[in-house]
């Protein structure tokens, strides 16, 4: 597609959304950007770097909420009809060792 074709097409045809789901969908995940934990490791580390005498503590870098699968899946089908696409689900077995919540 050239770029005049480009400008022509509708989001149907440029974007896709592909989700992959492991196991039935009601494990729950707290789902977190990797660059968030690497900056809040990073401020942890300058700020032990400024005490005279580090302080220890448990620093829970995840979010507060867990979401089940089956919440994702609305928010995912909730951008797919305003876009006017169809999700692609791709349902896999549960991953040997995975836990019900993180």
């Amino acid at each position: 597609m050239d770029q005049r074709g480009l400008l022509r097409a509708t989001p149907s045809r440029i974007w896709r959304i592909v989700a992959r789901v492991d196991g039935d969908g009601t494990s729950r995940r707290d789902y977190t950007f990797v660059d968030d934990i690497v900056d809040g490791v990073v401020k942890s580390l300058h700020r032990a770097k400024l005490l005279d005498d580090p302080e220890y503590e448990i620093i829970n870098l995840g979010a507060p909420k867990a979401f089940a699968w089956t919440q994702l899946k609305d928010l995912i089908s909730g951008i797919a009809d305003a876009m006017d696409i169809t999700p692609e689900i791709k349902q896999l077995p549960e991953q040997p060792g995975d836990v019900t919540r993180t």
